[in-house]
């Protein structure tokens, strides 16, 4: 096979098959491109990042594949513009997407495919899935677990959400129950009926605790609670403590039940007045050693375990209301074989707290959350400041945030354990169902909705 002249561009082959190119450029190949002889037949070879994608030996290598968004690394293969802006780079797709839009499977080939406004699996962002709730605006919906009733305190374990439900004023709160329902959703199931007022409640593997505070229809006066417990594998609720003044909340830490009193109020000329009388208490589930933790108390109203474990048991923080008094409300800390200590006062009315092995953290009357120390080294750390609202009756904390549900605003809000910018994960448009008490695992939150009688569940 030879080339023949330089005019005609062709190319000749004879019985004895190909000879040697004389000139390939004259017979039309360019310069991405080689003659090679095959079986017999003239074609033509292309330089590394360069292909022959119209088959045309005349145009001989025309398309470079490194760049060519058609045909990118090899004929015919066009780099999607599905959700963004794409690119060809050494011979291989990528694609900045738009900022509505997700490259959530990692692959280029269908482009940016997930729309991050509305994709529940992808909400806001890849791989941000909604565990059930829509995806609207980019921004994780909750999920109603139950609803039709009047919850006031929330636990969970792996498998199950738990809830107090108060109970009705026409029936003077001697109406409350006690339900769970699955974590992913489900029927409702009723624990325990026909209870006086039930408030704090706690779970660990074995049993359910959980206090009443007693039938009254008189703001405050709660004389008596008590604290009890009820084996998960059923049967029925035992005494761990009667005769409780007020007994907020109630938790659990080894096996040892650990409640707090808020304490009573007198009523003259239709006036309440605080007797200062809180305390904290210890038991173990079947009531033996019981124990006052602390005494002669500002409303303790709920409490937490930092980490910190003696030889005699765990540090416990709580939270000190301060009865109608903000300049009495506070944070403490007791330490087995030490005297309780204060580590914040002067806090307007904290409703609840959480803490890690450094800090208790705690929301305060206005909308703000602080922490503080647990050396009681320093005085207390502004995470968001007040900027109105009301306290908080429920918070939470997990590695890098904390979480808390403002009552007043309907909000549910989180914010760096550290402080900065507080980012709003769900608000009530409706203002009417007063977020209160709040449970976390690693993916979502759960709270209860007072006023509309819900339990709901959001993708953190």
């Amino acid at each position: 096979m030879r080339c023949v002249g330089t005019s005609t561009q062709q190319c000749v082959t004879t019985a004895s098959g190909c000879l040697d190119w004389s000139s390939p450029l004259a017979c039309g190949f360019s310069a991405n491109s080689y003659p090679i002889c095959t079986a017999g037949a003239c074609s033509i070879g292309c330089n590394t990042g360069f292909a022959n994608c119209d088959q045309l030996g005349s145009t001989g290598c025309e398309v470079e594949t490194r760049t060519d968004l058609a045909n990118c690394g090899q004929c015919n293969n066009r780099c999607s513009s599905v959700g963004g802006t794409p690119s060809c780079g050494a011979g291989q797709c990528t694609i900045q997407c738009n900022a509505t839009r997700g490259n959530c499977n990692n692959d280029v080939r269908d482009g940016c495919e997930a729309l991050l406004l509305t994709d529940s699996r992808n909400c806001g962002a890849c791989g941000r899935d909604c565990l059930g709730g829509a995806c609207s605006g980019g921004v994780c919906q909750p999920v109603i677990l139950a609803t039709g009733l009047s919850p006031a305190r929330i636990a969970i374990d792996a498998q199950f959400v738990y809830w107090t439900n108060e109970g009705t004023s026409a029936n003077n709160y001697t109406d409350g129950f006690i339900s769970r329902v699955p974590k992913n959703g489900g029927a409702p199931v009723t624990l325990l009926n026909n209870l006086p007022r039930p408030m704090g409640i706690a779970v660990d593997a074995t049993d359910l605790v959980f206090t009443t505070l007693g039938p009254s229809n008189v703001p405050y006066n709660y004389q008596g609670g008590t604290v009890r417990r009820l084996p998960l594998s059923g049967g029925t609720a035992t005494f761990i403590a009667t005769s409780q003044a007020a007994p907020w909340s109630v938790a659990l830490n080894a096996g040892t039940v650990y409640w707090t009193c808020g304490g009573t109020y007198t009523q003259s000329g239709g006036v309440s007045y605080y007797q200062h009388d809180g305390a904290v208490k210890k038991a173990a589930k079947d009531g033996s050693g019981f124990t006052v933790l602390a005494s002669s108390l500002e409303e303790p109203v709920a409490l937490a375990f930092p980490g910190w474990v003696t030889n005699n048991g765990p540090t416990v923080v709580w939270a000190l209301r301060g009865g109608f008094l903000s300049s009495a409300g506070g944070v403490m800390e007791y330490t087995p074989g030490l005297t309780p200590r204060m580590l914040a006062t002067g806090q307007p009315w904290p409703m609840s707290i959480a803490a890690d092995t450094d800090y208790a953290y705690y929301p305060v009357h206005g909308g703000g959350v602080r922490k503080v120390l647990l050396s009681g080294s320093a005085s207390p750390f502004v995470i968001r400041d007040t900027l109105g609202g009301n306290s908080a009756q429920g918070i939470v904390i997990d590695a890098t945030s904390v979480y808390w549900p403002e009552s007043g605003g309907g909000v549910l809000r989180k914010a760096p354990r550290g402080g900065g910018v507080t980012t709003d994960l769900h608000t009530i448009t409706n203002n009417t169902t007063g977020p209160r008490g709040l449970a976390a695992d690693a993916q979502a939150l759960y709270w209860v909705a007072e006023f509309s009688g819900s339990i709901l569940r959001l993708a953190k």
